[in-house]
């Protein structure tokens, strides 16, 4: 039997073989649509952990604190009227780490802070017409290295 070609060419067809094919092929066609998203898969399972890190250098040496902590006190007689400062001071070459006033009754503590370096100081007011008060003054001093 007669090859395709032969059949075209019988029909009326002009041209070569190869160019018989090349008018068997059709133009491009319109893209198709997007298919439907596939569902996610299953998550892996976790590595394992990897190996700890070499040990890091020594850190530097921290400053010194405080040594020699005591209590300072002085006890004070306040005798006028009106208000008056009272301190306690720390030995030298300490430092005042903290302090407190106290009296008894006819006094009144106004103020309790530090004072000049090494000295824990208050303002007492005594009560007009009362007699002699005692106060208590305290300083926390250590040697700071």
């Amino acid at each position: 039997g007669a090859s395709a070609y032969d059949v075209a060419v019988a029909n009326g067809f002009n041209g070569t073989e190869a160019e018989w094919l090349d008018s068997l092929k059709g133009k491009d066609g319109v893209d198709g649509t997007n298919g439907v998203d596939g569902t996610n898969g299953v998550d892996g399972t976790n590595g394992v952990d990897g190996k700890d890190g070499a040990p890091g250098a020594p850190g530097a040496d921290g400053k010194d604190g405080v040594s020699g902590y005591h209590q300072a006190m002085n006890t004070v007689t306040v005798s006028a009227n009106g208000r008056q400062t009272v301190s306690s001071t720390c030995n030298a070459g300490e430092v005042v780490l903290g302090g407190g006033v106290s009296g008894g009754g006819n006094v009144t503590v106004l103020s309790s802070y530090p004072g000049a370096a090494g000295t824990w100081s208050g303002t007492v007011q005594k009560t007009p017409g009362s007699g002699n008060v005692t106060v208590d003054v305290y300083a926390i001093c250590a040697t700071a290295n």
